[in-house]
């Protein structure tokens, strides 16, 4: 075999190699990016459930809830009242901004935003929308143009 047939081979086997390392790193990516997604929407599945137990073991927070699905608003608690229902108008909130940032990085589908979201009604309260006129301003913009868009409108 001569040297430029000798050459040829060498880099037909250097571009074989090549095109076999490539295939290996998009499987190991597909792959790392599935576990991303999975790890994600556990994350999101048991941030959920955390916030439903603690809304379950909370007596008092069932019952400031039952008054504002009444048409109970913050003058109708007292401070310290209002501190934990306010807290979990946050905890709330927040926690649907993470699904918007998960969505918007592409790491969960949008339709997750739908699975973890609570009942539309918990923001249209009249306390809701009272804490909403005071604390929209700690938002991202694009956020809370998207929270008030879907949830408030």
């Amino acid at each position: 075999m001569d040297t430029n047939s000798t050459r040829k081979w060498i880099d037909w086997l250097g571009a074989l190699g090549v095109v076999a390392s490539l295939i290996f790193v998009g499987l190991e990516v597909r792959q790392n990016t599935a576990a991303v997604r999975g790890a994600t929407y556990q994350s999101i599945a048991d941030s959920s459930l955390q916030q439903v137990q603690w809304w379950a073991d909370n007596e008092k927070l069932l019952q400031h809830e039952v008054r504002i699905d009444e048409g109970a608003v913050s003058s109708d608690f007292t401070p310290e009242e209002n501190l934990v229902i306010q807290a979990t108008f946050v905890m709330t909130i927040r926690r649907i901004e993470n699904i918007y940032v998960q969505v918007r990085e592409g790491l969960v589908e949008e339709e997750a935003v739908l699975r973890f979201r609570p009942s539309k009604d918990y923001f249209e309260t009249p306390y809701f929308q009272e804490f909403w006129v005071k604390w929209q301003l700690e938002m991202e913009p694009t956020f809370r143009d998207y929270f008030e868009q879907e949830f408030l409108d």
